[in-house]
């Protein structure tokens, strides 16, 4: 994964069917700078953690059967127009739904047109 994020012209990534494998995605220094729209689709993905400066110009994120995955990142979510999730853990569920309600507080910490869709099972 460090190596597609050096890629410097990269702006949509598709992971699918395990595409990503390993309970761990760690990105300590910058990575993914023009990448826009991300999509994790089967992943055994648990923890997952960005630095600041990582997918500086993401704005769309899918998460699609990702059961083990525990929560999503605070710092990515607030730069996000669309976040959409299917199937995922119950505690990456009870994170979203703090996040709903930290956007309902303090909406000026997300951004302006930030969409949350959860799809029913």
């Amino acid at each position: 994964m460090n190596t597609l994020g050096m890629l410097s012209k990269l702006e949509i990534l598709k992971l699918k069917e395990s595409a990503f494998i390993g309970e761990k995605w760690q990105i300590d220094g910058s990575g993914f700078h023009s990448l826009e729209y991300l999509y994790i689709e089967r992943s055994d993905l648990t923890l997952w953690t960005v630095s600041e400066n990582s997918f500086e110009k993401l704005r769309y994120l899918v998460i699609k059967n990702c059961e083990k995955l525990l929560n999503i990142p605070d710092g990515l979510v607030r730069k996000l127009k669309t976040l959409e999730v299917e199937r995922v853990s119950r505690d990456a569920m009870s994170s979203l739904n703090q996040l709903e309600k930290k956007k309902k507080e303090n909406p000026k910490e997300f951004h302006e047109y930030f969409k949350l869709i959860i799809t029913p099972v």
